[in-house]
């Protein structure tokens, strides 16, 4: 039967536990990990007892510990139980600002995306917005809107949002972006105006006071409904295209009308 090590020096217990000589040596110098003994020389020597330490250790900066509360909590020098919630505390703060910075992340790729170029002026503004505190914007947004208008809201897509919905809004404020040179009144415009309405139908259900009612928050640009800034003369030329897009559904809807045919 092989005979068991129970003395490490300090590469075999290194190998012995995946952890590297020089963290060994400063797990040593601050009193985390001091070894067990030392030979004549001055070696460093390992017993199974500080393995079992050097796991405990491990186990606790996989949970986010910094290594001086390690040390307090594995000498009893630390309530267990309270160190555990309190961590649990530090890392849920931490979840929420990584939350953020991802919400932040992704709208500043939407941006781009929408702009095709880094526009600082924008970044600035979301940064402003992502700043805010959301319980207190919902409670102005409840305050503002009717519970009808509210549904139609939460169902609007959010430039942090990755889903399909808010995908195919990005796209088409970015084709409008690219194609307004072409004017409001271009097949071009009108195809994406087409897109748009149908769009905007399926969000607000066909109800035009509703679409009427977010059409005028869109040009006020209120930074508490959280709505992506465009340019005033961007929404100007949306407005004037949809007005000739209805226009035209107007002249192939009065035909089939005068001819008793409902459209």
């Amino acid at each position: 039967m092989e005979e068991v090590i129970s003395i490490y020096n300090i590469g075999l217990f290194a190998k012995r536990s995946n952890v590297s000589i020089s963290t060994l040596h400063y797990y040593d110098d601050i009193g985390l990990l001091p070894p067990s003994t030392t030979t004549d020389g001055g070696h460093r020597l390992y017993t199974e007892e500080d393995l079992r330490r050097l796991q405990q250790i491990t186990l606790l900066k996989r949970l986010n510990f910094p290594l001086k509360e390690i040390k307090a909590i594995i000498d009893c020098q630390q309530d267990w139980g309270e160190s555990l919630r309190e961590q649990l505390e530090l890392i849920r703060e931490e979840k929420r600002r990584l939350n953020k910075i991802e919400t932040t992340l992704l709208e500043y790729i939407h941006s781009f995306e929408i702009e095709g170029k880094v526009d600082w002026d924008v970044l600035f503004y979301l940064t402003q917005l992502s700043s805010r505190n959301p319980l207190e914007e919902e409670a102005v947004i409840n305050s503002r809107l009717s519970p009808e208008e509210k549904e139609a809201f939460d169902r609007l897509p959010f430039l942090s949002g990755e889903d399909a919905e808010t995908k195919e809004w990005i796209e088409l404020l970015k084709q409008i972006k690219k194609h307004c040179h072409e004017g409001a009144a271009s097949e071009k415009i009108q195809a994406i105006v087409q897109q748009i309405m149908v769009k905007t139908d399926q969000v607000f259900q066909g109800d035009e006071k509703l679409v009427e009612r977010f059409w005028e928050l869109r040009k006020k640009q209120d930074p508490v409904f959280r709505l992506y800034p465009l340019d005033p003369e961007l929404l100007q030329f949306i407005e004037e295209a949809i007005i000739i897009w209805e226009q035209r559904q107007q002249k192939k809807i009065e035909p089939l009308q005068r001819n008793g045919v409902q459209p």
